[in-house]
């Protein structure tokens, strides 16, 4: 939990707490509290470790309809173990956008990955919300240019 709210980059105190989480040995930071999305970073130290940090993965479920505030980001990390070391094979993310329809008289939440539905358009019966969603996206898309090493999968991830 760190971070100041609603701000797009991360701030010193993030940075550098991540720099002294990474010296004591950590491998893999994923932060919250923004509420936004912030870029992320795999990186290797001066060893050829790998070290990937998340400062905000935005908000998942949320009810917040704020520019950025309105989804977030999925983040696979696939590790290998060689050589009885595990490390860090790849990283990648989607966008997901968060859904809030009345049904029934009540709100519901439905998570889109987002990066998916960009390419394919949104089902019929969820035109109205298009716009919005494409606004999202473009803006997130703006962030994670600032990204290092943890690209965008534009299509389904496969089930294993």
């Amino acid at each position: 939990h760190w971070g100041d709210e609603y701000q797009l980059t991360p701030n010193a105190r993030q940075k550098a707490s991540a720099d002294f989480l990474f010296n004591e040995g950590a491998d893999i930071i994923v932060g919250s509290h923004p509420h936004v999305p912030q870029p992320m970073h795999l990186s290797y130290n001066e060893e050829g470790k790998e070290q990937l940090v998340a400062y905000s993965l935005g908000n998942f479920v949320s009810n917040q309809r704020k520019d950025y505030t309105d989804g977030g980001l999925i983040l696979r990390i696939e590790l290998i173990k060689e050589d009885g070391q595990t490390r860090i094979a790849k990283a990648e993310h989607q966008l997901s956008w968060v859904y809030t329809p009345i049904e029934g008289g009540k709100k519901n939440y439905y998570i889109l990955p987002a990066s998916v539905y960009s390419s394919n358009g949104l089902p019929p019966q969820l035109a109205e919300a298009e716009v919005a969603m494409k606004s999202y996206l473009q803006k997130a898309r703006e962030i994670m240019k600032l990204n290092t090493n943890i690209p965008e999968l534009s299509e389904e991830w496969p089930l294993r």
